[in-house]
């Protein structure tokens, strides 16, 4: 065996040790829990169970520096039996009715339905007229920061909440630590969108279903990969 052919050996060796030992890549991925009066509720088979009082939903987005949750919450269980399922995203049309459109021949994207919070911030919907009050109505728009601690009811549509940074997000409380970032949005009330009206906890139906989908785009090598498709559904303690 020559010296020449034993050093390529050996580097060959070295290099496939280093490679054995190397750190995996980091993987982006967004999770959720819900906590009660401190306390985080046991979720079971995509269920839990809650008293009807105030709850938390806390996102922990590891690994990356901003995430898009796009979230339907309904008490209609269509769409929680689609992710159930494991249908695929692009074949939910709740979820493609809500996605922004994309930009095609240098034209503006079409204006859609569903508005994200940031959107919701520098312009307010025109007023609605109840017909049967013969008054308009101002709609419900949903406020940065979850300022009114609510979730939006609506069977048709997803929402988006988001965090890009700490001044600029969906979420009431944010926390940082070891390269997770922490968003909790507090749930006080509902508002559902099909009666334009508010709607205490202690008023809402059986079960509330909700459903939660972010993804990751590599820019550079043109790689979409989901950083969390997940459901849940809350039952109420009678």
């Amino acid at each position: 065996m020559t010296k020449h052919f034993s050093k390529t050996i050996l580097a060959s060796v070295l290099i496939a040790a280093l490679c054995a030992f190397a750190p995996a890549p980091k993987v982006k991925s967004v999770t959720f829990k819900i906590f009660q009066k401190g306390k985080e509720v046991a979720i079971d088979d995509h269920k839990c169970t809650l008293k009807k009082a105030p709850f938390e939903i806390v996102f922990e987005i590891s690994n990356a520096t901003s995430a898009e949750i796009w979230t339907n919450a309904a008490f209609k269980s269509a769409v929680y039996k689609q992710f159930k399922n494991d249908d695929a995203i692009d074949s939910i049309e709740v979820y493609q009715n809500s996605f922004p459109k994309p930009v095609v021949k240098g034209k503006p994207a079409p204006k859609v339905k569903a508005k994200n919070s940031d959107e919701n911030q520098d312009e307010e919907e025109a007023p609605k007229t109840d017909k049967k009050k013969g008054k308009a109505e101002k709609p419900f728009v949903e406020k940065p920061d979850n300022d009114d601690k609510l979730i939006r009811i609506n069977p048709a549509l997803c929402y988006n909440w988001y965090y890009k940074n700490d001044n600029d997000n969906s979420f009431d409380k944010i926390e940082k630590k070891g390269g997770v970032i922490t968003c909790t949005r507090t749930v006080k009330a509902f508002y559902n969108d099909e009666e334009n009206a508010k709607m205490k906890i202690a008023e809402a139906p059986k079960s509330l279903y909700l459903t939660f989908y972010s993804t990751d785009f590599n820019k550079v090598k043109k790689i979409k990969t989901d950083m969390l498709k997940d459901f849940v559904k809350i039952a109420w303690e009678q």
